[in-house]
């Protein structure tokens, strides 16, 4: 048995899993069955608990988890309700990153931009959000759609219009 083989996180329904991810992106593969069927795999680094560990992501977590790279932490939490032993309903909410404020700034923007930006999402979020939780997780989707959309004007491509267009529809 290797000896640097990490232990493996298996999230437990209904619990929330406090992580930082350790590397930008997962590792990630094919595996053939005997059968002939195929599937994706997608293999993380994780911190939990001060400990590292791994865990594979289905389709639907590692969709939630591209999102995020080094040093983010994370709340993940399997909410599903059923009768499937393979189904998953996942919640995924960024609460915080293992950089300091200033890093981050340096790296990306200046500190009025930044402000300017989360307040302006916070109060598109803060219109359809219930509870704080939602509004963490709102005023996500809102910069996401918002870093989309400046990307696109950006980059002038042909898609900008209907970017431009998604956003009237929503505002």
């Amino acid at each position: 048995m290797d000896n640097n083989r990490k232990p493996k996180i298996n999230f437990e329904l209904g619990k929330k899993y406090k992580i930082q991810l350790i590397f930008d992106e997962c590792k990630s593969g094919k595996t053939t069955k005997p059968d002939g069927k195929s599937y994706n795999w997608y293999l993380y680094q994780c911190q939990y608990n001060s400990n590292e560990y791994t865990f594979f992501a289905d389709y639907d977590l590692h969709d939630e988890l591209k999102k995020y790279g080094r040093g983010d932490i994370l709340e993940i939490q399997d909410n599903y309700v059923g009768d499937n032993p393979y189904g998953h309903d996942w919640s995924v909410m960024s609460v915080g990153v293992s950089d300091s404020l200033d890093k981050i700034m340096k790296d990306s923007k200046n500190k009025t931009e930044i402000k300017i930006e989360l307040f302006a999402c916070m109060k598109v979020a803060s219109s359809f959000s219930k509870s704080l939780d939602e509004l963490k997780m709102n005023t996500y989707a809102v910069q996401s759609l918002h870093k989309e959309m400046v990307d696109e004007v950006y980059n002038e491509s042909s898609q900008a219009k209907a970017v431009v267009d998604k956003a009237e529809e929503l505002f």
